[in-house]
C-alpha cells in the first residue's frame, strides 16, 4: 500500500513565505477528513495518521486518480462523478446541519472546526481584496481591466458582496468543505473524492455549492469560447452538470428547510458563485481553465457581476441557471 504525506508550510502557498499562515490547519484537515469519511465513507482519501508535531498528515494515495480541473481542461467529462459529488455534498451538509444534530453535537462541531485563520484568509482573498480597486494582491489580464469599474463602482454589487462576506463568517449551518472547487476533487472513472479540507469550518451550506458551480462555469465558457476537438459537447455537458448539481442538492433540502429557506439558500448560492467567479479572475488565485483565454475571462466576469447584482432576486433553480447561461 502506498500513502501520501501532506505537509503544511507556515505560509500561504500562492503568495509565498512573506505571508505567514498557521500550521494548525493540518489538524483541521485531518479532523475534517476523518469526519467526512465517517459520515460518507469513500468521499475523501482515507486518513491514516496525524503528526501535528511535524505538521503533516498521512492519507490514502490517489495516484491513479486525476484532478477534476485537469480532466475538464482536457475535455474529459463524467456525469456520474458530477452527481456523486453533488450527492456527497448534500449528505455531508445534512448530517452535520444544526437542524439534524443535537445542540451538544453541534456545539462540539463548532469547537472542533474553529478555523479562524483560514476563514480570515477566505474573508480577505475571496470577499474583500478583489472588490477593492488597486489592491496590491489583485492581478488580471488587460481585457479584464476594462471591466473593473463595473465591479468596483457598482454600489449594489459592493453591498451584496459585503453582505455575503458577513454571511460567510456569521452563518453557522453545517460543516462545509470551505474550498470546494474542481481543483480539490479527484476522479477515477465514476469515482470522486474531495481533498484539501484545510479550510473546513462551520458555515453556510450555500458557500460550498456556489464555489463548485462557479468552477463549472469557468470550464463551460473556456470550452465554448476556445473550442478544441474535445469541446463540441462541453458547453451542454457543463450546463447539465450545473443543473444536475443544483437539482440533487436542493431536492435533499425539501424535508429539511422551508420553501422560504430554500429560496434564501438559492439566493446565497448565486451570490457566493458570483464572488468566486470574480475573485478567480480579478484576485490573486486564478484557475487553469481560463489562463490565456481572455474572452472566457470577460464572459465569466460578466456572469459574476450579474449574479452579485441580482442574487437577492434569484430564488429558484431555473433563475440561477438562466443568469449563469443566458447569452
Amino acid at each position: 500500500m502506498s500513502v501520501i504525506v501532506k505537509h503544511s508550510p507556515p505560509y500561504i502557498k500562492c503568495v509565498g513565505p512573506d505571508s505567514p499562515l498557521t500550521v494548525d490547519r493540518i489538524n483541521i484537515e485531518f479532523n475534517a477528513l476523518t469526519k467526512y469519511d465517517e459520515l460518507h465513507p469513500g468521499c475523501v482519501p482515507k486518513p491514516y495518521v496525524l503528526d501535528d508535531e511535524h505538521n503533516l498528515v498521512i492519507m490514502q494515495d490517489l495516484h491513479d486518480y486525476k484532478i477534476m480541473r485537469k480532466a475538464l481542461v482536457a475535455g474529459e467529462f463524467n456525469m456520474v462523478a458530477v452527481k456523486r459529488i453533488a450527492e456527497a455534498t448534500a449528505i455531508l451538509h445534512r448530517k452535520t446541519h444544526q437542524k439534524c444534530v443535537s445542540e451538544a453535537q453541534f456545539a462540539d462541531l463548532v469547537s472542533r472546526f474553529q478555523n479562524d485563520d483560514m476563514v480570515s484568509l477566505t474573508y480577505d482573498y475571496v470577499f474583500t481584496n478583489p472588490f477593492l480597486p488597486y489592491h496590491p494582491t489583485n492581478r488580471c489580464s488587460d481585457e479584464v481591466k476594462t471591466q473593473l469599474p463595473r465591479v468596483h463602482d457598482d454600489k449594489i454589487l459592493q453591498e451584496n458582496a459585503t453582505k455575503l462576506r458577513t454571511k460567510f463568517t456569521d452563518m453557522k449551518q453545517c460543516l462545509v468543505h470551505g474550498d470546494l472547487h474542481t481543483g480539490s476533487i479527484m476522479l477515477k472513472q465514476d469515482l470522486a473524492k474531495m481533498m484539501d479540507l484545510e479550510f473546513a469550518y462551520i458555515g453556510p451550506a450555500a458557500f460550498d455549492v456556489g464555489m463548485l458551480l462557479a468552477n463549472y462555469v469557468f470550464s463551460c465558457y473556456s470550452h465554448k469560447l476556445y473550442p478544441t476537438e474535445a469541446s463540441p459537447d462541453f458547453y451542454k455537458n457543463l450546463v447539465e452538470a450545473t443543473k444536475a448539481t443544483l437539482t440533487i442538492y436542493l431536492k435533499d433540502l425539501n424535508d429539511l428547510l422551508t420553501q422560504d429557506e430554500i429560496a434564501s439558500t438559492v439566493s446565497d448560492i448565486a451570490g457566493f458563485a458570483g464572488c468566486e467567479l470574480l475573485r478567480r479572475i480579478i484576485g490573486i488565485a486564478h484557475v487553469e481553465d481560463l489562463e490565456g483565454r481572455p474572452l472566457a475571462e470577460v464572459k465569466c466576469v460578466e456572469i459574476g457581476i450579474r449574479l452579485l447584482q441580482m442574487c437577492t432576486e434569484i430564488t429558484n433553480e431555473q433563475q440561477l441557471l438562466d443568469y449563469m447561461f443566458k447569452s
